[in-house]
């Protein structure tokens, strides 16, 4: 199995970083494709130069880094998908390691929100945790499609959920009911495309 940056690894705990690929896709409305993207980002990482200036030494600097073995989709339904995805990450999230996880769709983020709940720093209580989401759509929608665990609902259905904070960089397009919640939930704070975007010239 291909490793992360392409690096040797040991494979002995405990580990300082753990890659969590998770190839998911069930609620894609455009086009199909996202569950190869994660194994596509461990791929191109081998071509990443492993010196930089900030650091000290080569990557991985001294840091103990372990590739997981992809998450697999064997449930019928995608409420127990969604189930499946936090039982594989909730044993990474308790701060013993930095977890990274390289994902599908945006739909997967409410079973790592509610995983995160273990981690010391949050300590079972959601308001604890700040998302901050580089996206182009808000994902605040009730449904999408009729399916309420969609991808372009996973941001409201997270701040259901009890996030404290959603720091949204980057909404390009967005629905009416979107907009109400972005403007009125004291919660969301959305730095919009059109606002971040430098038109001026010297």
């Amino acid at each position: 199995m291909k490793t992360f940056l392409g690096l040797e690894e040991s494979g002995k705990e405990p580990f300082d970083i753990v890659i969590l690929p998770i190839p998911y896709e069930m609620t894609t409305s455009y086009r199909e494709g996202t569950e190869f993207g994660p194994m596509a980002c461990i791929e191109a990482s081998s071509q990443v130069e492993l010196y930089d200036d900030l650091l000290v030494n080569d990557l991985p600097c001294g840091f103990n880094i372990h590739t997981s073995k992809p998450w697999i989709n064997d449930s019928p339904s995608l409420k127990k998908a969604l189930t499946s995805i936090k039982k594989f990450t909730s044993p990474w999230m308790n701060g013993n390691q930095f977890p990274i996880v390289l994902g599908g769709e945006h739909g997967l983020l409410l079973p790592l929100v509610e995983s995160m709940k273990v981690h010391p720093k949050i300590n079972g209580k959601l308001e604890n945790l700040t998302i901050i989401q580089v996206d182009a759509h808000a994902d605040l929608r009730d449904e999408l499609n009729e399916e309420r665990f969609s991808h372009g609902t996973v941001i409201r259905r997270s701040l259901e959920a009890g996030v404290g904070k959603i720091i949204q960089i980057g909404i390009r397009t967005y629905s009416s009911e979107e907009k109400e919640i972005m403007m009125n939930d004291k919660r969301v704070k959305t730095w919009f495309a059109r606002d971040l975007i430098n038109t001026h010239s010297d």
